[in-house]
């Protein structure tokens, strides 16, 4: 198919004002934004640019992790605002996180989170450019049920143990 809007005389209607374009050639809209849910339980998954272990967690690697997070965590001045985080695992090419939004601020506090990390991580592994896979940032639905959410908790803790990087979830 092509994108002509060329008029063929005894075929085709006038054309309108506006030519309209073959379906394959439109392009696609933005996507809708995340819904933002007051009081809702997120599991927040982060996976580095091409699978790259630039997250491997070193000590070094560990206190930017921990630093980044609590100044996060700190930056709103109103802790009703503030995110509750229930379980938070750095991996050597993600990070995952369960986290309890009591004021729809889980967008704010990413910002305020991954872009320090992104800086500190790419100057501890002496490199330049995004850390963070852009198509790895879907944020889901609230975790509505108990059941789902302690699922949840357990799957990130476990993670590191199930994929054969430590003995022990405290690790």
């Amino acid at each position: 198919p092509t994108c002509s809007t060329k008029r063929i005389p005894a075929l085709t209607p006038p054309l309108p004002s506006r030519p309209a374009r073959h379906p394959l050639c439109i392009r696609p809209r933005m996507t809708l934004p995340n819904p933002v849910h007051r009081h809702g339980l997120y599991h927040l998954t982060r996976r580095v640019i091409w699978q790259l272990f630039l997250l491997l967690p070193d000590r070094l690697a560990v206190q930017v992790f921990q630093y980044t997070l609590g100044a996060a965590l700190l930056s709103f001045k109103d802790p009703k605002r503030r995110l509750q985080i229930h379980a938070g695992v750095l991996m050597s090419n993600h990070l995952h996180l369960v986290a309890y939004d009591p004021a729809a601020e889980r967008t704010n506090f990413l910002n305020r989170f991954h872009s320090p990390l992104a800086r500190a991580i790419n100057k501890l592994r002496a490199r330049k450019g995004r850390l963070f896979d852009l198509a790895s940032h879907k944020d889901k639905a609230p975790i509505m049920d108990r059941a789902s959410a302690l699922h949840t908790i357990v799957y990130t803790i476990c993670n590191p143990v199930k994929a054969g990087l430590v003995l022990w979830p405290h690790e």
